[in-house]
């Protein structure tokens, strides 16, 4: 086994392939979440994790590998969404009062793209962070539920039968949403 390769035996090279097999899915995921320009720093910090706790990592034969990297890859980009929040705190407070506005951005708020985009991030924000879970593994990460199971510590029937429910709820934010549109411009 690969994996057994690259932990017990420090093997370097059973290392690089386990990385070439898994870092499109795991940079596929990140991108999706926080772009592609920041998607390689964390693809590296989470190989450079697994490197790190080699020993440890335990991998299930049902997923592989793939669930434990998305698992560090999703507390990355929470760790960045709350240090990006606690900056943009940090710009309103030192920010001078006064500053006018950059004409550009209104033009790009008014892009009909960014109002879709805000409005399915709203939608998203809307559910339960269990229903958000489910939905960033198993469809931005493209875990299938069985993958997903160990991240989540659930079993795999209720994995699927929540990201059957977590879509169906997102599907009806998005349309209550979209119904009301001074409500989704605000």
């Amino acid at each position: 086994m690969l994996w057994r390769r690259a932990s017990v035996d420090g093997d370097p090279d059973a290392f690089t392939a386990l990385y070439d097999r898994h870092a499109d899915r795991v940079a596929t995921y990140v991108a999706r979440r926080l772009g592609h320009d920041r998607a390689d720093d964390v693809v590296a910090e989470v190989f450079l994790e697994a490197w790190r706790q080699r020993a440890r990592i335990v991998v299930h034969e049902d997923g592989g590998l793939l669930p434990w990297l998305v698992g560090v890859a999703r507390n990355l980009v929470l760790a960045r969404y709350r240090r990006d929040v606690r900056d943009l705190r940090l710009v309103d407070r030192v920010e001078p009062p006064g500053v006018e506005p950059d004409p550009a951005q209104g033009v790009a708020d008014r892009d009909e793209r960014e109002q879709l985009g805000a409005l399915a991030r709203r939608a998203l924000a809307s559910l339960s962070e269990a229903d958000q879970a489910v939905l960033e593994l198993c469809l931005l990460g493209e875990l299938t539920p069985t993958e997903a199971a160990p991240v989540l510590g659930q079993p795999a029937s209720t994995v699927r039968s929540r990201l059957t429910r977590a879509r169906r709820r997102l599907a009806d934010a998005y349309a209550d949403l979209s119904a009301s549109p001074e409500e989704g411009e605000r």
